[in-house]
């Protein structure tokens, strides 16, 4: 499951993952994370939020975007991994300055355009330094958040 936070000046606020043996220091979108049994994804979103970045949301604030194939190699593991992320859109203006990010799992945040994620994606050396989710999936949720928030 994943949730993109996405401001009123367009831009996209993303996380370095700390060390946690899988992904260590990559860029991610705004957070991603499991569900437990028996909870639905928009409350998981809402609950993985509050767990990453201390932000506090209701589950109906956030628009689903779908479910999209995540198929990815871990490398630490030498594995392939064949997952769905129920995909969310949150528009929020955060103060970066005033999230509570969990030193476990986030280490830096920013705000990044939308140009500027789809440039990194589109680039072989930037999209290294990015959770290695497939290009078109980060294309499409991009194509997607244009489309619903041009008016």
């Amino acid at each position: 499951m994943h949730v993109w936070v996405i401001n009123p000046r367009g831009e996209l606020l993303i996380q370095q993952r700390a060390k946690k043996l899988v992904f260590d220091d990559c860029w991610e979108v705004s957070i991603g994370g499991g569900l437990a049994a028996g909870e639905v994804p928009a409350a998981a979103a809402a609950r993985e939020l509050q767990e990453e970045l201390g932000l506090v949301v209701s589950p109906d604030d956030l628009d689903d975007l779908g479910e999209w194939p995540m198929p990815k190699r871990i490398p630490e593991r030498d594995q392939m991994t064949y997952e769905f992320s129920c995909t969310f859109l949150l528009h929020r203006d955060v103060d970066l300055a005033k999230l509570k990010l969990e030193p476990k799992e986030v280490v830096d945040v920013a705000w990044l355009s939308l140009k500027d994620l789809e440039a990194k994606i589109n680039d072989a050396t930037e999209y290294k330094k990015w959770v290695p989710h497939p290009r078109d999936y980060y294309l499409n949720v991009i194509k997607l958040i244009r489309q619903k928030t041009t008016k």
